[in-house]
């Protein structure tokens, strides 16, 4: 009785995340504003922002995708800084880029990436910027889609932070790929979230104006500033948007580097979840999504038990179970960029890449990262 109340627990919780995307997935359907397809506009400012800790090669693809499209929709009032704690970091010939080295003796509380993005913070406002900001890492590359959402979004949008939908390139790992299905979907959820007023926002694909960053600031501790950066902005008032532009991505080369990256993801909202300086209306969410990545390999476990001792004819099964089931099926079958034949391999393979999620949370509390983890992608 004891192990069927528990595993109880375990299925309303990572079930009704399941049905929560579902939900997601029907309103962006409806709404048709999940991926933006209408016009540019041009006059507002722009800072692209690539944040990276070596400046590697890939940063220059991110680079020539934001000026060919900008070129190609005919948007000129930009500038591109590339932040970077490389020394010797590559020079650029085209006037509009920018390369900041953030210097060895750079004193702030901030630590990891949030060093970076205080540093650019603090010189834009000693150069008395006013205007928009978008954020990209190093391994993101833009379209012309994105261009006109985002400048779309800058002077008509109801929010002054934004997100949008992370498209992954079948680079680095076949097998991660496949995995990364599953967070291309998850931006379903976020759109939705984001309707609603709030939503937690990740540090690429971020579109926010200088305003809220002079505000909140980037002096952060936890290995998910991103996180903390947003739930600061709302406990100020923001309320945040989806801007409907698609940043592209490559996964990690490797199932190491995917583990890593979760377990880094994990426990960073672990963190969030006990930084008292954050409302617990906010830490609540992050528990909630927490607990899935914790619980989501006994919700299977749970399942195939369920079916090993022919509880088929149980309700819990046939009218929860079995439909949550499907509905993550159909997560990673929406979230694949491939073909049909690599959709399909996504859903067949999903048991996998939920059991794997699982084991990087665990290992967050288990074995927690001692920094910074550096995944490396193509």
């Amino acid at each position: 009785m004891i192990i069927f109340l528990f595993l109880s627990v375990v299925w309303v919780i990572v079930g009704s995340s399941i049905y929560l995307w579902f939900i997601a997935m029907l309103f962006s359907m409806v709404s048709g504003k999940f991926l933006y397809s209408g016009e540019a506009k041009y006059t507002p400012r722009f800072i692209f922002q690539i944040t990276t800790k070596e400046c590697l090669e890939t940063v220059k693809r991110g680079v020539d995708s934001i000026i060919s499209s900008c070129d190609r929709v005919g948007f000129t009032n930009y500038e591109i800084w590339v932040v970077t704690e490389n020394p010797c970091p590559p020079a650029f010939t085209d006037s509009r880029v920018r390369v900041m080295a953030v210097p060895g003796e750079f004193v702030c509380s901030a630590r990891y990436k949030a060093r970076n993005l205080e540093f650019a913070k603090r010189r834009r406002i000693a150069e008395g910027y006013q205007g928009w900001i978008y954020f990209m890492d190093e391994e993101n590359w833009i379209s012309e889609q994105t261009i006109r959402a985002i400048t779309n979004f800058a002077e008509r949008g109801n929010a002054r932070l934004a997100s949008g939908p992370l498209l992954f390139g079948n680079g680095g790992s076949r097998f991660v790929w496949l995995g990364d299905s599953l967070r291309t979907s998850q931006g379903r959820l976020c759109h939705l979230g984001h309707a609603c007023g709030w939503w937690p926002l990740y540090g690429e694909n971020l579109l926010m104006h200088s305003e809220v960053e002079k505000v909140i600031g980037w002096e952060f501790n936890g290995l998910t500033e991103d996180i903390i950066f947003t739930a600061h902005a709302g406990q100020k008032g923001y309320r945040t948007g989806w801007h409907g532009g698609g940043l592209h991505s490559t996964s990690p080369t490797s199932l190491a580097d995917f583990i890593r990256q979760r377990r880094r993801w994990f426990r960073g909202m672990l963190q969030f979840v006990f930084d008292k300086n954050v409302k617990v209306k906010y830490r609540a969410l992050e528990l909630y999504l927490l607990l899935c990545g914790l619980l989501g390999i006994l919700f299977f476990a749970g399942t195939a038990a369920g079916l090993l001792y022919h509880l088929t004819t149980s309700a819990v099964l046939w009218y929860y179970l079995f439909p949550a089931l499907l509905a993550l099926s159909a997560a990673y079958f929406i979230g694949c960029g491939g073909n049909l034949k690599d959709k399909l391999t996504a859903v067949s393979l999903c048991w996998v890449f939920v059991g794997l999620e699982g084991v990087a949370a665990w290992q967050s509390l288990l074995n927690p990262p001692h920094g910074f983890d550096i995944v490396k992608k193509t």
